[in-house]
């Protein structure tokens, strides 16, 4: 019997150090955003708001927002991403802590890519809401990912 668990117990040990280090991996949670939109001249329809996507985040606290856009043309107005998040996944906050934007300078036909990490406290989920288009040409290959990676303690 000693002889059985000193030759296992290395690979028990094995297993769940290979275990916790696969768990801090970073993943993608959500797609809210996905390459095909296309927002025409902001001058005529700055604004899409049909996104129906969302991230569930009720066992994290922050993620990493990864976005990206470029225009069709030349051009380095601004393109705003609106951000929203629920207790629920039904009601959205519209102000204060649970609502905000980032507003990105386009690059003419250079893609722009922009990272951050957000910490979301209690709320569950995580949305972009709507998107306001260059005022100078048309916005194009849009793309909002929702990263996590469990917590480190606990």
């Amino acid at each position: 019997m000693k002889r059985l668990l000193s030759i296992l117990t290395p690979a028990i040990v094995a297993l769940g150090m290979q275990g916790s280090v696969w768990a801090q991996q970073y993943g993608v949670d959500a797609t809210l955003l996905a390459n095909n939109i296309i927002l025409t001249n902001g001058t005529t329809a700055p604004i899409v708001s049909n996104y129906v996507a969302y991230a569930g985040l009720g066992r994290y606290q922050e993620f990493n927002l990864a976005l990206q856009f470029k225009l069709v043309g030349a051009g380095n107005g601004p393109v705003v991403f609106n951000w929203s998040t629920s207790d629920d996944g039904a009601n959205w906050a519209t102000t204060g802590a649970g609502a905000g934007s980032i507003t990105l300078s386009a690059n003419g036909t250079s893609f722009v890519n922009f990272n951050t990490n957000f910490y979301i406290g209690s709320a569950a989920y995580f949305t972009i809401s709507s998107v306001a288009g260059a005022t100078n040409n048309a916005t194009t290959n849009l793309s909002a990912v929702v990263w996590t990676k469990p917590k480190r303690n606990g």
